[in-house]
Parts: structure tokens; sequence; C-alpha cells
């Protein structure tokens, strides 16, 4: 099963508009106006009013950093508190050293003071200046890191983990010694397995496995290093047993990250053991109740173990809270067609491949979904694409796999699960868990796959 690139801590939140308007320095009335003009990042809770919004510090200090030379000085009647990117507020107290040697007004030096005592109460000079107590190094490495957690943080599409990964490198060779990049880098890497196409899961999974090496050189209590390290035992080596003793070791690490409770209970689904996943799954919902990467697990777990009602539930919900959650919709998506409801099935299944980034896991979904709803044609249309792409390069095989499914032809279906297996990647979830697969379940050669997964048939 896929993964995030990054989950922000609950820790890091902002619970109201006032909070969020303090935080920037600015008034409600203009973070109001930013987050519906300017893409300001701020978040709904499921069934509450427009009002009830929370924001993360970090997406709002990254968002800050791309934004600040576009938005003027005077875009309000409050004086900004500080610059709150970190980094960049290196940059404002130089500007305004070298506007002071240029003689700029005594109205412009006056408010460049006034700045300056607010934000010195609100970050003590014992703190280093403009950036975490934790870090110590190239301030662009830290704005480099910021921009990755920007484009990581909530989102899970191709474009998204890419330029996280573009990011996280850029952090690192401004910095070598930064932990919390390598620690990024490698769970980002760990994404690209099932959102870019183009690399098959031994050069993602291998190049995630050498990062968390790295970063567990740098900080051995990281929990990263473990987490990461379990994604490689389990679909590389096929090694599902040492797989979840590091899974739990990195729960021990950080008991409270709903993000490393969440992957374990994706791992209990892959496996088949769904009645645990639920538990697990529903830990990480109860530490982060309004993220969608935390709540889509639960509800396939529930999904899975045949509880449909409940799923629908929690993903209906899911998707009013976040609409933007291209893995809520698939899974809201394969609910209506389970049901027989193909035409909210397909509405979903599209929006998810569009959110998502036409990634092969989307895309088989959407083309399964065209043939069972009794649209052959664009279905073997998704099909010859996939297989253009196959002859060009690098495709996964069970993208193929999963249209061939929903086309009937099981041999065909079978014969792509076995490439799948070679290439170490079937599926967003496993062959082994997923549904999708029941119709060649009773199939000799299907048992074989399995024994081929080392899972028992």
């Amino acid at each position: 099963m896929g993964t995030q690139t990054q989950t922000t801590p609950a820790s890091d939140r902002l619970d109201s508009w006032k909070e969020i308007a303090a935080f920037l320095g600015r008034s409600e009335r203009t973070v109001r106006r930013w987050e519906e003009k300017e893409g300001l990042p701020v978040h709904r809770l499921a069934h509450e009013k427009r009002g009830s919004v929370f924001a993360y510090r970090i997406e709002l200090d990254a968002w800050w950093e791309s934004r600040r030379t576009a938005i003027s000085p005077n875009d309000d009647t409050v004086t900004p508190a500080v610059d709150a990117t970190p980094a960049s507020r290196l940059r404002s107290r130089a500007a305004t050293r070298r506007f002071w040697m240029l003689a700029v007004p005594a109205m412009a030096l006056a408010v460049a003071v006034s700045v300056y005592v607010l934000e010195r109460r609100m970050h003590p000079l014992e703190a280093p200046a403009g950036l975490p107590s934790w870090y110590h190094g190239d301030p662009d490495a830290y704005r480099a890191y910021l921009r990755g957690r920007r484009y990581g943080g909530t989102s899970y599409n191709h474009l998204v983990v890419n330029t996280a990964v573009s990011a996280y490198e850029e952090a690192i060779r401004l910095n070598p010694q930064f932990s919390q990049a390598w620690a990024a880098l490698s769970m980002a890497q760990v994404g690209q397995t099932w959102l870019d196409d183009d690399m098959p899961a031994w050069q993602t999974l291998g190049r995630a496995r050498k990062s968390a090496a790295r970063l567990h050189e740098l900080d051995p209590s990281a929990a990263t290093y473990w987490r990461t390290e379990a994604w490689a035992l389990e679909w590389l080596d096929l090694d599902y047993a040492t797989a979840e003793k590091y899974r739990l070791k990195a729960i021990e690490l950080e008991p409270g990250n709903p993000t490393i409770v969440r992957t374990y209970a994706e791992f209990l689904i892959d496996q088949h053991r769904f009645d645990e996943a639920v538990v697990w799954a529903k830990r990480a919902v109860d530490m982060s109740p309004v993220s969608p990467m935390e709540v889509t697990p639960y509800g396939s777990a529930l999904y899975f173990q045949g509880k449909s009602g409940e799923a629908m539930k929690v993903f209906l919900d899911a998707v009013q809270a976040e609409p933007n959650s291209g893995l809520t919709r698939l899974m809201l998506a394969r609910l209506y067609l389970d049901r027989g409801d193909y035409p909210r099935a397909l509405e979903q299944f599209r929006k998810a491949d569009e959110l998502i980034g036409g990634v092969a896991f989307t895309r088989g979904d959407l083309g399964r979904a065209l043939a069972i709803a009794g649209k052959r044609a664009e279905a073997e249309s998704v099909l010859q694409e996939m297989i253009r792409k196959r002859e060009a390069g690098y495709y996964p095989a069970f993208g193929l796999a999963m249209i061939h499914v929903g086309l009937g032809h099981r041999e065909e279906a079978l014969a792509w699960l076995d490439r799948a297996i070679g290439e170490r990647n079937t599926g967003y979830f496993s062959m082994y868990c997923d549904p999708i697969y029941d119709s060649l379940r009773s199939e000799p050669r299907y048992q074989e796959l399995l024994r081929k997964m080392k899972h028992a048939s």
C-alpha cells in the first residue's frame, strides 16, 4: 500500500481564524481573503460551520515564503508581527539594514523598529534567530525543506511527491547533516513507488532505504528509519515478519505520531488482517480526526472487513471535510461501484484520477470501473494507453491487471499480476488483500501467485 510523503503533527495546529491571523500578524479579514483569493492553506472540520477552521504553522510558513513577494506590505491595517517563514525573517532584517544605510524615510524606519520589537517578544534572543530551535545550519537549506513540506504535507499526487523529493534533495545538498530532510526524503521516495510510474519499486524503495540509512547514522533515535525500512522489507524482500517488527519499533519510538500508527494499520490491511487494521486505523483517526490521510485507511479497513455501510459514512464525511483528497474519493468510488451506482462511481473515479495525477493505480481502477459499468470501449482505450506506456519504458504491470479483471479477461489478469509480483508492486493495495481480485481467488494460478509472494493461499 502507498503512503503519503509527510504528515504535519497536531501540535503544530492553529485552531481558529484568530490564531491564524495572530500567527501571520494580519487581521482576520485579511487572512480570510487570502484563503479565498490567494490559496492560504486553511482546513475545515467535518460537519461544522464555515468558520470552524484550522491550519498548520508549517504550511503557513511555506505558503508565506511562496507568496511574500506578491503580497503588498499595505495589504492590511495591522502591521505584520513577523515574516512568517523563519529563514525569510533573516532576509527581512538584512533588507532593513540596507534601507537604513540608504537613509530610508523616518516613517519606514519606525515601522521596521516596531516590527523588530514585536518580533523579539514572540521570538526571544536565546533562540537561533529566524530558525526553529532544533535546526542549526544553512537558512537556505531550511527554506528548501519547508518547500518540500509545503508540497508533501497534506496532498498526495504525482506532481506533489516529485516536487517534494527535489526540495528535500536541495535541502540536503545545502546541509548534508540535515536529519529531518533525510527523513522527509526517505518517505517521499517511498511515495514515489505508487505516484511515479516511471520508476520501479526496486528503484524508489532502494533509494528510500539509502536515505533512511543515512538518517539512522545522523539520528539513531529517528522513528522514520524503521518505518521506511519496513516498506522495503515488505515490498522488496517479502519479509513480512521483520517488517512488522520494524513498524512496531517505530511506534515504540513515537507512540503519539498518527502517521506511524496509520502506516502500521495499512500494513495490517495488506496482510489481510482487517480486524486488527480497524483497531489501529481508528487509533490514528483519534489522534488526527480531520486528516484524510488517517481517515482513508480506517474506512478502507472497514470496507475490506465487509462493513460497507460504515465505510461509506467514513468516506462521505472525509470528502466533505477535504474535497481534494483523491484517495478518499477513490475509495468512495469503489463503494459506489459495488452498489451498482455507476454514474456516481465513475464521477468519483475520474475526480480521484485527476487529483492524484493519472497514475497506474487510479487509471487501473478507472478502467476497471468503466468495463464493469458497460463502457468497454473506453476501458479498452485506457488499457491501450497503458500498453503504449509499457512499450515505451517502465510502467507498472498491476494497472493492466486491474483493467483485465474488469473486462473479465482472467488469464490476462493473472499474467499481468505475475509480472507485477516480479516488479515487487501489485498495486496501492496488495493483491493479497484487495477485493477487486476476489473473482480470481479460486483459480489455481492465483493461489500459486500468492505463494510466490510468500503468502499462505
